[in-house]
């Protein structure tokens, strides 16, 4: 439901201008599970406190996503004190072990629901999500310019106590996690039925390319990795 009502409301036509040209791997295709910051308990000294166990269960997670696309990709996956780290040389995917990489994200499909299950449990739960992650809007571009990060016509937070979507709008100078704490990132793609597909998204996250899990929806490796380039740019 959160993420239906977010689609009907970004590709809706109250928005001007356009909060999105099109659901794909260049505009509009993840979200961040997130908690608001003025909804966490705080210690006797005033301090945030996170939901830990939750971001353990992400992390622990994150750390299984990483390694089976290492494993499937043929990528270095190594655990560090910053967290679970990927690395590929080059654009990993191809039809050789698109089916193995394939098989490993449906195998952890039913661990990552339990991470999102769960997150959702967390008073302030909200989805953060971002358009025009790799594009230009048209009419932006044909003026030579370009998307502010910090613009509210590509970020939308959508509470998962009430699912209704609204547009956003970071801190002057600063990303959203000034006010949200992460708890985990996902894909989707929306196919010529209609259907919604959701994957996770630590390994694109974390590796620079941005649609590995998405592959495994289209059955295809995608060109022009990391940053996907349209053909009419």
């Amino acid at each position: 439901m959160n993420l239906l009502n977010t689609l009907r409301f970004v590709l809706g036509p109250n928005l001007s201008p356009s909060g999105t040209e099109g659901i794909n791997v260049l505009d509009f295709f993840h979200g961040h599970i997130v908690v608001d910051k003025k909804a966490l308990l705080v210690d006797w000294e005033g301090n945030e406190r996170p939901p830990e166990q939750v971001l353990k269960h992400a992390s622990d997670f994150e750390s299984q996503e990483k390694a089976a696309a290492a494993t499937t990709l043929g990528g270095s996956f190594k655990e560090t004190k910053f967290g679970p780290s990927l690395h590929f040389g080059k654009y990993p995917v191809t039809q050789k072990n698109l089916p193995a990489f394939t098989a490993a994200i449906e195998k952890l499909l039913p661990a990552f629901g339990n991470v999102l299950d769960e997150a959702a449990t967390v008073p302030g739960a909200a989805v953060m999500y971002h358009t025009f992650e790799l594009l230009t809007p048209s009419e932006i571009a044909a003026k030579g310019q370009k998307l502010r990060s910090e613009d509210p016509r590509r970020h939308y937070v959508t509470p998962l106590d009430t699912n209704m979507p609204r547009q956003y709008t970071p801190p002057s100078g600063a990303s959203y996690e000034q006010e949200y704490v992460v708890i985990a990132p996902f894909s989707f793609l929306v196919d010529t039925g209609g259907g919604v597909h959701v994957r996770p998204f630590a390994a694109s996250a974390g590796s620079g390319f941005t649609s590995l899990e998405l592959s495994t929806v289209t059955g295809t490796p995608f060109t022009g990795e990391p940053f996907p380039i349209p053909l009419d740019h």
